[in-house]
């Protein structure tokens, strides 16, 4: 009898046994969240990087940087120096001229120097005064230039516009001449030669008035007969 006890309690133990949680097995692990540490691994590019803005990268410390640019300077002209001839006309210059240059490649015929200056009152543009070797030269340059322009001999001064005449009156021709006239473009012209100095001079004016470029050869000189005030020998 008491065996029989026995072996029934020793059964419904293991009934027991059986029907606890721990006999169903290890219980499932809960869920763990990443670690705040850890940052979250980045998604894929949804696009070939090559096809995106290249950003600029910070500069080669190896590569110059470009140089500011900057206007060049002009070269400066050179300074023509005057030869003895040249000289020689610029010295005899009294007054009414500035910033006086040589002249040596559009020289008069036969002439042998020649220096043209810019004209200090509003009417004047440039005063030319050239050198020749003799008198005859100078006055067949001079007599040569009236008639391509077609300026009667002996005509007179230039109240008219145009005239030709000597200003030192003589029984014979004489080499003290003056003429004026106006070009086609209607700027006045006047020319004078000066005998034994060679010297032949032009002026240019600023519009259509000879006389004033003949008032202003024989400024301040009140003398009768008158002789240009413009330029005088300088070895006299």
């Amino acid at each position: 009898m008491s065996k029989l006890i026995l072996t029934a309690s020793l059964l419904a133990v293991l009934a027991i046994a059986a029907c606890s949680p721990a006999a169903a097995g290890p219980a499932a692990l809960p869920s763990v969240s990443p670690s705040p540490s850890e940052p979250p691994i980045a998604a894929p590019p949804t696009s070939d990087p090559s096809d995106a803005p290249a950003t600029p990268g910070p500069a080669d410390p190896s590569t110059p940087a470009p140089a500011p640019t900057e206007t060049p300077e002009k070269p400066n002209p050179a300074i023509v120096e005057f030869n003895e001839d040249e000289i020689y006309l610029a010295d005899g210059i009294l007054r009414g001229v500035m910033d006086c240059e040589p002249v040596r490649d559009k020289l008069p015929k036969d002439a042998v120097a020649g220096i043209e200056c810019l004209g200090k009152d509003w009417f004047v543009a440039r005063v030319g005064y050239y050198l020749f070797e003799n008198d005859v030269e100078m006055l067949d340059h001079y007599f040569a230039r009236m008639e391509a322009e077609g300026v009667t001999r002996d005509t007179g001064s230039c109240f008219d516009g145009e005239g030709e005449g000597a200003y030192i009156p003589g029984p014979e021709e004489v080499a003290s001449r003056q003429g004026c006239f106006i070009t086609a473009e209607g700027v006045a012209n006047y020319r004078l030669t000066l005998p034994g100095a060679h010297v032949y001079i032009g002026i240019v004016g600023h519009n259509i008035d000879t006389v004033e470029l003949q008032d202003f050869a024989f400024l301040g000189n009140q003398d009768t007969p008158s002789s240009p005030t413009l330029w005088g020998n300088p070895n006299s």
